[in-house]
């Protein structure tokens, strides 16, 4: 689902405005170190910690577009964010 979602983002008529990504989980009491620790972050790209990120990722990548009124700053990202071994 997640690699459908992002295919849909790419291409071409997004060019511009789609302008970055919020990583949002499912926060509940299956929810990963990763997932937790990256939730309402802010990037133009997510490069390898797109979703998913290990067996049974629930996470998603929201769309920011030009309408939602960005502020253009990413967050900073938590040292030592890295997918399980397999993803990526």
């Amino acid at each position: 689902m997640n690699q459908a979602r992002m295919a849909l983002f790419g291409e071409p008529e997004m060019q511009g405005f789609i302008q970055a990504f919020e990583y949002s989980a499912v926060m509940d009491d299956r929810t990963t170190e990763i997932c937790e620790s990256l939730d309402g972050h802010v990037q133009e790209d997510w490069g390898s910690l797109t979703p998913p990120n290990h067996y049974q990722c629930r996470s998603l990548l929201i769309p920011i577009t030009a309408v939602d009124h960005w502020d253009g700053k990413e967050s900073r990202l938590p040292s030592g964010a890295e997918p399980q071994k397999g993803f990526a």
